[in-house]
């Protein structure tokens, strides 16, 4: 029974690995900020685990990619044409810009 389980397991997450690759809300190189509140960079999206770069902790993190797929993740890098994200981030990015 524990190797039908460990081989459901792998195929869960080389599925997930596939579709993040496939229709990839995020890239190499984004930063991305999890439900958690940590703002991360990714660093690799394999097809098991992602590989996230914790930006304030300067901590590497690997996440299974069957739990990426079930989180809300904010990309900051990218942000979507019809959201608010763009509008945050240029405001965030004025602040920066008016304490230098």
């Amino acid at each position: 029974m524990k190797i039908i389980s460990r081989i459901f397991n792998f195929l869960n997450h080389f599925w997930d690995g596939s579709d993040l690759k496939i229709d990839p809300a995020f890239e190499y190189g984004d930063r991305i900020k999890l439900p958690t509140g940590e703002i991360c960079e990714v660093k690799n999206i394999g097809m098991r685990d992602t590989y996230l770069y914790n930006v304030s902790e300067h901590t590497e993190i690997s996440i299974p990619n069957s739990k990426m797929a079930e989180m809300a993740i904010r990309n900051t890098t990218q942000p979507k044409e019809n959201s608010n994200d763009k509008e945050q981030l240029s405001d965030q990015q004025a602040e920066i810009e008016t304490k230098d």
